[in-house]
């Protein structure tokens, strides 16, 4: 299933899942990875895939999903946790943030930002190559 096909079922759970999958994935360059999650209704969603564990301090986890302001880094992040929003302005109000997946008009939207990949050290497939911007 392609990432475009991905985001035409992106509201539904079960698609939902799948298309965070393939975008952890990518930017962990890991099968399976550890999130941490504030938001119940994305741990919900998570605790149904076989590659996502969840846990309960962003010190153990892979990538931190920013799902509101607060969640924000107070200060510039360092590699690990990846720091991937839910909304577009919390992509743009932090440096830490690599990448977010959003709606918008009912749409699934995807940006990364090509310096912060850089700065960490992900290279993603080409297949996100649309999906990557120099400034957001």
């Amino acid at each position: 299933m392609t990432l475009l096909s991905l985001q035409a079922m992106a509201l539904d759970s079960r698609s939902t899942l799948a298309l965070y999958h393939k975008i952890f994935s990518a930017i962990t360059h890991k099968q399976s990875y550890s999130v941490y999650c504030k938001s119940k209704k994305y741990a919900d969603v998570f605790r149904r895939s076989k590659h996502i564990r969840l846990v309960h301090s962003p010190t153990h986890a892979d990538i931190f999903l920013v799902t509101s302001q607060s969640d924000l880094p107070k200060e510039k992040g360092g590699g690990v946790p990846l720091y991937f929003a839910t909304q577009y302005r919390m992509l743009v109000n932090s440096p830490s943030v690599v990448g977010a997946l959003y709606w918008r008009k009912g749409r699934v939207q995807i940006l990364f930002i090509r310096s912060r990949l850089r700065k960490y050290g992900i290279s993603l497939p080409a297949a996100f190559s649309p999906y990557m911007v120099d400034t957001p």
